[in-house]
């Protein structure tokens, strides 16, 4: 019976140290797990202080993308007008010189029958200066035929 009895004892102290031992180990791994989860739980809140930094920048960038869209949106629109009034601008250009064209023909037109109607003066000039000429003789003489009675009988010269 003390036989067993010991027995009993030490099967008890041989699973009681094998316990203690399961029992150590297990503390030991839950130790080391609450400062893993506690490493964790830093590395998550540092993770998430990242993640809301990034958001922040996201939507930073995300307002600086549809500011730029939006300038890019209202410079084409000012790059359409400005096409619309340089083809406006060219059209009018285009009939200004249509104007000038026929304006500048008009004058040389113009200027041609000046030349041609100057022409006929000079080339007339000699028979103009002589009818004069004739024109004030015959008044210089019909003034003298009435102020002196001189050119009695005497035809007028025809003007």
């Amino acid at each position: 019976m003390e036989k067993a009895r010991n027995e009993a004892k030490e099967e008890e102290q041989r699973l009681k140290n094998g316990y203690e031992a399961q029992l150590s180990e297990r503390n030991s791994l839950i130790s080391n797990m609450k400062s893993e989860v506690g490493t964790y739980k830093s590395t998550i809140e540092r993770l998430n202080g990242l993640l809301v930094d990034m958001t922040r920048q996201r939507n930073e960038k995300m307002e600086e993308f549809r500011k730029l869209y939006q300038l890019v949106v209202d410079q084409n629109v000012e790059i359409a007008d400005f096409e619309n009034d340089i083809n406006t601008l060219m059209e009018d250009l285009q009939e200004r010189d249509e104007r000038i064209t026929r304006y500048e023909s008009s004058y040389c037109g113009i200027i041609e029958l000046s030349f041609k109607i100057t022409r006929k003066r000079i080339r007339n000039v000699g028979t103009r200066i002589g009818s004069m000429f004739r024109r004030t003789k015959s008044l210089v003489i019909k003034g003298k035929e009435d102020d002196l009675s001189i050119c009695q009988g005497e035809e007028e010269l025809p003007a």
